[in-house]
């Protein structure tokens, strides 16, 4: 019986397997057995739990402002969910700190985990009476919950925060000559993960490789059930944030960013990357931060990319006050093989749209995409608290200070 595209709803029974139907790849229904409980500190294993520790931040966060709170805008309410963040506020404070998570849905896991190792271990040296805390732990609820990367309109919220102008134009029009390698508009069949390579290796030879690696990922707005897509206009997520961060600009007299993420860069690598409009060359960061792994987007060591959050609040929002901006992402690589994390992507999208005939091609392909962007691995899971301990240290002592 083939599978249905957009995973049907429901949990993973017995029957389900027998007939066929692989459901919504909720992260509940894909628990992590087999390390979680020796590794500090928490990783969630399901979307609730995730949620649940989140409101265990409240308390140390009003140790340190005592009239810290949680800020909530319902977002789909039909599935109960909210875009919410914590506030920590003193009355004084001119520097503002803000922390934030999954704005790739499926990244907000791994994010919440390193949140949390944050506000347990590093909150306590901020000097509170002249820093405000903020905290959205998680742009993109809907994402995190279906285990997807995207919003439920196919949007990639790290390009949707484009201008009027940019939405009505054809901001990549090169994307159209790899669309159908990209995104076929067929169910995915049990050879195409055989396939993939040859599939690659021609669209390379008929496009160019750095003509893969430059406009594949960008952005773009011409394909709804494509990859990266940016929408047609703001998305509701991106409009809540716009709101809190054009509030944050406003009441301080500096601001540093930190935005987490996982899967591009080498295998259990931490860099630090910044947007190009970020007026400091990486040798200045670097050494400002005291950190060598820094890169700038639309550079030989990251893509270019349109629509994104940090170029927005540095070059759009922040411009237009006085205010001194910092903002920057923490991503985490996770397997570090650019092919295999392309066609991770390219079979999610795939199989979600169009369904598959083969019950065991979804269980991987769905495997295979949790691992792009939260391993289970111990290995994995230290290196990434390590080198999250190194930088979380240099911002408090070195950027708050």
């Amino acid at each position: 019986m083939p599978i249905p595209p957009r995973y049907p709803r429901g949990p993973i029974t017995t029957n389900s397997r027998k007939n066929g139907i692989i459901p919504l790849p909720f992260i509940a229904q894909h628990r992590v057995r087999a390390h979680t409980m020796t590794i500090t500190p928490f990783f969630p294993e399901t979307y609730d739990e995730a949620i649940e520790r989140t409101q265990t931040w409240l308390e140390p966060v009003r140790k340190m402002w005592p009239r810290a709170q949680w800020q909530s805008v319902p977002l789909y309410p039909e599935e109960g969910l909210a875009f919410t963040w914590l506030e920590g506020i003193s009355p004084h404070a001119s520097r503002a700190l803000l922390l934030t998570g999954g704005l790739h849905g499926i990244e907000g896991y791994a994010g919440i985990a390193l949140l949390d190792l944050f506000i347990n271990e590093y909150l306590s040296l901020i000097d509170a009476a002249t820093v405000n805390l903020y905290i959205v732990p998680v742009i993109n609820p809907w994402g995190m919950k279906h285990g997807r990367r995207v919003n439920p309109n196919n949007v990639d919220l790290n390009r949707n925060f484009l201008s009027d102008t940019d939405f009505m134009r054809d901001i990549n029009p090169e994307y159209a000559q790899m669309a159908s390698f990209l995104h076929p508009e067929r169910p995915l069949a049990w050879y195409d993960r055989y396939l993939f390579y040859p599939r690659l290796l021609r669209c390379i030879r008929e496009c160019g490789l750095e003509t893969l690696r430059n406009v594949y990922p960008r952005g773009q707005n011409r394909f709804p059930r494509g990859l990266h897509y940016t929408g047609q206009q703001r998305q509701p997520e991106t409009q809540h944030l716009v709101e809190v961060l054009e509030h944050i600009v406003s009441q301080h007299e500096s601001l540093i960013h930190l935005d987490i993420h996982t899967g591009f860069g080498p295998k259990g690598i931490l860099n630090l990357v910044f947007p190009a409009s970020e007026p400091h060359t990486v040798e200045e960061l670097q050494d400002i931060l005291s950190y060598p792994r820094v890169v700038k987007t639309a550079t030989a060591n990251f893509y270019p990319v349109v629509g994104d959050l940090s170029d927005h609040l540095l070059h759009v929002i922040a411009a237009r006050t006085s205010t001194r901006t910092l903002t920057f992402a923490l991503e985490y690589g996770t397997i570090g093989n650019q092919p295999a994390s392309l066609r991770a992507m390219m079979f999610e999208n795939r199989l979600y749209w169009y369904g598959t005939t083969s019950p065991r091609t979804a269980r991987w392909v769905l495997s295979e995409f949790r691992k792009l962007y939260y391993p289970k691995t111990p290995t994995w899971r230290q290196k990434a608290v390590a080198q999250s301990r190194e930088v979380f240290q240099r911002v408090v002592t070195r950027l708050l200070a």
